[in-house]
């Protein structure tokens, strides 16, 4: 039996509406030698009958049906029954170009590269957007012929292909307990432990803006989830050896996450104070385990509220009611103009003596 260079995992839950434009663009593929493993996590529309009906017509479809377990368990569902060289992720309301998985494989196979990352496009109903922070990266590498740095990448798990035997041998999976932000621990882990990872150009995944926009609301049980994974990514770099810069700047993505989610949590039902002091205790853990000076964090959160773990002064600073000194004062770096400018130069003045005093103490 011939194995697949690429084994593609579909995760499927009542996606009726997009499914076929998804497959279409899957056995479209200029690489042909692929399997596509559709994972039927407890639908309860018309998805599953959309999955056998493509089965029927072409034999590189394989349907796996399980109970609902989440994104995250229908990912670890498809990797364990993967048999290709690399392993891809597409969800099943998005698509990719026709030549989007051959161009990817042809990159890290000719390399034995374990990673290989390609750019995307929001698509929405009357245009489509590329993401504006990663193509650029990902053109300079290419167009210099070097290897992705260990923060020059995506926190998205499918716009990239993953080397089979890599991800097996180093336990690399999803939580099964997070149900939305699975991806941010799995491609932490893949990309601080993978040896080379090769930016791809000139092909794109497509990321469906009319459902993600849906999903990305913020509710309790979202902002719970991006605290847990937060949690163990930050757990994650704190338990291996690396690049002082490389962890610095991963921290800080963590630590900037937290702040994000908790800003926009505090105009939900069901936040209440148990809940916020469970998701700052989480945070002041993660503050805490910072393993160099807490102020390379100052510029991600209102860090400096939690020097002595000051949860009010925090949940101030996110309901816009404190300014944090350094806030203000890279507020004023930049407005030095104008008919105001010796108030705003006294004030800066004041306020950089004052952040570098603080930094001493």
């Amino acid at each position: 039996m011939t194995v697949p260079k690429i084994s593609i995992i579909v995760p499927v839950y009542n996606v009726e509406k997009y499914l076929s434009v998804c497959l279409d663009s899957l056995l479209n593929q200029t690489l042909d030698d692929i399997e596509i493993i559709c994972v039927n996590d407890g639908s309860t529309d018309g998805s599953l009958h959309i999955l056998k009906e493509y089965a029927n017509l072409d034999s590189r479809i394989k349907v796996i049906c399980q109970e609902n377990r989440g994104l995250a368990g229908a990912r670890n569902t498809g990797i364990k029954a993967a048999s290709g060289n690399y392993i891809g992720f597409v969800d099943s309301d998005d698509w990719v170009d026709d030549d989007f998985f051959e161009k990817l494989y042809n990159t890290a196979s000719s390399s034995n590269a374990d990673i290989a990352r390609a750019p995307y496009k929001y698509s929405y109903n009357d245009k489509e957007i590329e993401e504006e922070n990663l193509t650029p990266i990902l053109t300079k590498r290419f167009s210099n012929n070097e290897s992705l740095g260990i923060n020059e990448h995506s926190v998205v798990v499918w716009n990239a292909i993953y080397k089979t035997d890599f991800i097996l041998q180093n336990n690399i999976k999803f939580d099964d307990n997070i149900y939305i932000s699975e991806d941010i621990y799995f491609t932490a882990n893949a990309t601080f432990k993978s040896t080379k990872t090769l930016p791809v150009i000139d092909t794109y995944y497509h990321y469906r803006q009319e459902v993600k926009n849906q999903l990305s609301k913020v509710t309790l049980k979202r902002v719970m989830a991006v605290s847990q994974a937060n949690k163990i990514t930050t757990e994650f770099l704190n338990s291996i050896e690396t690049r002082k810069q490389d962890y610095v700047k991963a921290y800080q993505r963590c630590i900037w996450r937290y702040d994000d989610i908790f800003k926009r949590a505090l105009y939900i039902n069901g936040f209440d104070a148990d809940k916020q002091d469970m998701f700052i205790d989480s945070f002041i853990d993660a503050v805490k385990n910072f393993k160099y000076d807490k102020s390379l964090l100052y510029d991600t959160a209102g860090v400096c509220f939690l020097e002595k773990s000051d949860k009010k002064s925090y949940v101030d600073f996110c309901n816009g009611k404190v300014i944090p000194c350094y806030y203000l004062y890279k507020f004023l770096s930049k407005i030095t103009i104008g008919k105001h400018r010796k108030i705003y130069k006294t004030l800066y003045k004041s306020m950089k003596r004052y952040y570098k005093n603080r930094k001493r103490g």
